[in-house]
């Protein structure tokens, strides 16, 4: 055995390494061992395409897959994670794919799949394939059933437990951060650098971060941590489901403050589960896709509100055609609240869309009640802010959105109003204001 790597602390001991197998393949092989400490000895995890990098990357992206019946979502969860990052970002991720199903022929009909479609990333490191050491696994038989589960549904997450603690145990020293995914999930644009400036702006102290607000969905933690985690859920794993071992392990590291970032970074597409003849139909609440859909002309304006403006969401976020991936976001708006479009030169207009409320979920945070207005003039303060004066009304939002087409208008319009009518006790979530020309 040719050691690469011997890393030692307080609570475990590992070694690493990578020998050429019998197909001429160089396979890495990491042993955690646990005897000694809690007497528990992590699963091997076999590296069976991809590179390992030679330096530390940020960020490590896990994704367990298991066979699904009649569908396949893997492979677009990865091409979103690649289409949604720029080539300087995938240079500072890795991502890491398990192949865990028991079906052998599935796991090897996936592995040429990715080999296929993914060949440039699989050679640059960004994307590296494992395989679940399934063989080293405790016996999923005669389970104890806890919390009223059925037999099927105790196997089903048992095994769940020991997949995400075979992977954590494999990631652990790829990078500073590692981000748990599942194969059913889209990213939004820029979603390396978001987590990123999410991370630079808390001050706390934290053991996770949240980018997605469903199950074990976008969880981040510290590479650091990772082993701590990976040892909880492989000693409970027939206790206790995975879910409740996060909790109880953010407990344990004293995080009594959840840290979600809103709009999330991660949309749960499948709605077939992994486990048998189940469905779901998950609501991907604060999801931050693209927002821009009718991408109209836009003419040169300035855009201000006098609603209290929530972070960096402004209103001209809404409006510019480069901002594609965010939105303007509000925190409770109340009746006789504004938007203005001032344009920079007066302009004929033939049609006008405005959209409100999350893609997934038109009512949340939508426009309940509001008026849209043409300004024939520009008044301008003290601050030489200009402000719609000679308005005449084009319509009313119905179901938070407003299409409205604009027929010979008796001049050019000057600047266009958005006035709140009604007020309920939630925030507003402008997606898209298109002005075509």
């Amino acid at each position: 055995m040719a050691l690469t790597k011997i890393l030692c602390s307080k609570y475990f001991h590992i070694v690493s390494d990578t020998r050429p197998a019998t197909d001429g393949v160089t396979r890495s092989r990491t042993k955690v061992d646990m005897k000694g400490t809690l007497g528990v000895i992590l699963p091997r995890a076999t590296l069976l395409a991809g590179i390992q990098r030679s330096h530390q990357v940020s960020l490590t992206v896990g994704i367990p897959t298991v066979k699904r019946e009649g569908v396949l979502y893997l492979l677009d969860t990865v091409q979103s994670l690649v289409n949604e990052s720029s080539p300087q970002d995938r240079r500072s991720i890795t991502v890491v794919v398990m192949l865990a199903d028991v079906d052998q022929s599935h796991n090897e009909m996936i592995l040429s799949r990715i080999r296929t479609r993914f060949p440039a990333e699989l050679k640059s490191g960004f994307l590296q394939i494992i395989r679940a050491p399934l063989e080293d696994y405790p016996s999923l038989q005669n389970l104890r059933r806890t919390f009223g589960d059925a037999k099927t549904r105790v196997v089903w997450r048992s095994k769940q437990n020991l997949d995400y603690s075979s992977l954590m145990a494999f990631s652990q020293n790829i990078s500073q951060y590692y981000l748990q995914l599942e194969d059913d999930v889209i990213a939004a644009p820029s979603y390396y650098r978001k987590i990123m400036s999410f991370i630079k702006s808390k001050r706390q102290e934290w053991t996770m971060m949240e980018f997605s607000a469903l199950g074990f969905i976008a969880k981040l933690y510290q590479s650091r941590d990772l082993m701590k985690l990976a040892i909880l859920l492989r000693t409970y794993f027939n206790e206790q489901p995975c879910d409740f071992l996060l909790e109880y392990h953010l407990r344990l590291e004293l995080q009594k403050e959840r840290y979600i970032r809103k709009p999330t970074l991660f949309k749960h597409m499948g709605k077939h589960s992994s486990l048998k003849n189940i469905t779901r139909n998950n609501v991907n609440t604060f999801f931050q896709g693209r927002t821009k859909v009718y991408k109209g002309d836009n003419p040169d304006a300035d855009v201000h509100t006098n609603m209290a403006v929530f972070e960096s969401y402004l209103p001209e976020n809404a409006y510019k055609l480069q901002a594609d991936d965010s939105a303007f976001w509000a925190k409770t708006p109340k009746v006789g609240d504004t938007i203005e479009i001032i344009f920079k030169r007066p302009t004929n207009i033939s049609r006008i869309v405005v959209e409100t409320g999350f893609s997934d979920d038109r009512q949340r945070d939508c426009l309940v009640g509001a008026r849209l207005d043409a300004g024939y003039k520009v008044s301008r303060d003290v601050n030489l802010k200009g402000h719609c004066t000679d308005v005449r009304n084009l319509g009313e939002f119905i179901d938070g959105r407003i299409d409205v087409t604009v027929t010979k208008p008796s001049a050019e319009i000057g600047c266009l109003l958005i006035t709140v009518t009604k007020t309920r006790n939630k925030w507003l979530f402008v997606r898209e204001i298109a002005v075509f020309v």
